[in-house]
């Protein structure tokens, strides 16, 4: 059997679904991990660098507008809305760039789960690791952001000696972060990893069946 590997948010958009949509998600997570790679694939990174370079030169949120109007192809309406998210977000906080952590990956059986938050952050003087959710359609809940969150905590928070994580959800400029104990949560994500891998094979087996 092969190994799969998922990013974190792909998993976390499996783990949150109901029982009935999980083998849809999963029939959507196949086909976008069969579709080849090629480079500029990644829709927001212009956006990231752009506001890394304001925090950097000490920008404030006034200069978000601009990033929007530099957007390559269709980007531009996305980037915007991005923008006044984030400067929501931002408001009056001094908020420094303080570094870009190493991913590290979260694993059960054959399951490989990368976990990479974007940024640590320096927020108000006090630091955290920030994982970006810029996802218009998907607004995030407590609900949503816990199982990611334990994640972040278990490989960059305070579980492993780190300063607190948290989830920005930019284009409502919410950052959710843990407000319980979770004991369990390990357990489901098991759970889930392995519902997840056995309709992995199901759908092997249906198109070997085809």
């Amino acid at each position: 059997m092969k190994p799969i590997a998922l990013s974190m948010t792909t998993f976390g958009d499996f783990v949150v679904a109901d029982s009935p949509g999980q083998l849809a998600k999963l029939r959507e997570i196949r086909r976008q991990y069969e579709q080849p790679y090629f480079p500029g694939g990644d829709f927001w990174s212009r956006w990231r660098e752009d506001v890394e370079r304001l925090h950097i030169d000490g920008g404030s949120r006034r200069d978000l507008a601009p990033i929007a109007e530099r957007a390559k192809d269709n980007r531009g309406p996305q980037y915007s809305k991005a923008s006044r998210g984030y400067a929501t977000f931002w408001g009056n906080k001094a908020i420094e760039l303080a570094g870009h952590p190493k991913p590290a990956t979260w694993k059960h059986d054959r399951l490989s789960v990368r976990v990479n938050p974007e940024w640590i952050l320096r927020i108000g003087g006090k630091v955290r690791v920030v994982k970006l959710h810029l996802k218009e359609r998907l607004v995030l809940s407590q609900r949503l952001a816990n199982p990611l969150l334990f994640l972040l905590d278990e490989h960059f928070g305070p579980a492993v000696g780190g300063p607190p994580v948290g989830i920005l959800d930019v284009q409502r400029g919410r950052l959710w972060t843990r407000r319980t104990q979770r004991r369990d949560v390990e357990a489901v994500l098991r759970m889930q990893a392995a519902a997840l891998i056995a309709g992995w094979d199901e759908l092997d087996q249906q198109r070997g069946v085809a």
